[in-house]
């Protein structure tokens, strides 16, 4: 197995594992090498510790996700609209666990920050285009459209607290918190919006 190999198999082992526990501040070296299939002293020997690996991880999810929001936001109106929102809840549910965990701890790791800067800077970009090129979905045509969009995705971490924790961010579960968030932010006609 060559080097390129290891990393790309080390920090897909990362995001997978960093999905299933419930606190992934609590991941150790031994426990990723286990999880990957992998020795502790190969992992060693592509990455500097584990905040370096978490935080490649990140930015490789994120980028993944930022590709699959360009689309999104191309797509027809209210159908971009509640489907971009479905994309961005499960990344801020698992963001708003591990930032908990983390400040629990005492610190952040370079990985959250990297996240966070993802979050407040890059996120509301694509629900501007969305509503830059669909006036009709604010609730107000007296309402900013770009600081609506940051508003959006800033109310997605209030679902996080009161619904999301008790839920799994990969099920139907989405839907039916993407319907309430449209319910509550946008304008009745605009709240029977498809969600698949």
């Amino acid at each position: 197995m060559t080097n390129v190999s290891y990393r790309k198999k080390i920090l897909e082992a990362a995001q997978e594992i960093s999905t299933l526990v419930n606190d992934v501040s609590t991941i150790d070296l031994a426990a990723l090498a286990q999880y990957a299939g992998l020795k502790e002293n190969i992992i060693l020997s592509e990455f500097e510790d584990l905040n370096q690996i978490f935080y490649e991880a990140a930015v490789l999810r994120y980028k993944q996700h930022e590709s699959k929001s360009q689309k999104i936001a191309r797509l027809p109106g209210e159908y971009s609209l509640s489907t971009l929102l479905k994309h961005d809840l499960s990344m801020i549910f698992f963001y708003a666990r591990d930032v908990k965990n983390w400040e629990n701890k005492g610190e952040i790791s370079s990985a959250i920050t990297y996240i966070q800067n993802y979050i407040e800077h890059t996120m509301p970009k694509y629900y501007f285009d969305v509503l830059r090129f669909n006036p009709t979905l604010l609730p107000n045509k007296d309402i900013n459209a770009r600081v609506y969009a940051h508003f959006l995705v800033h109310s997605m971490f209030f679902f996080t607290k009161s619904e999301l924790y008790t839920l799994n961010p990969d099920s139907k579960d989405l839907t039916a918190i993407t319907r309430k968030l449209i319910s509550s932010l946008f304008s009745r006609s605009t709240a029977q919006i498809r969600v698949d």
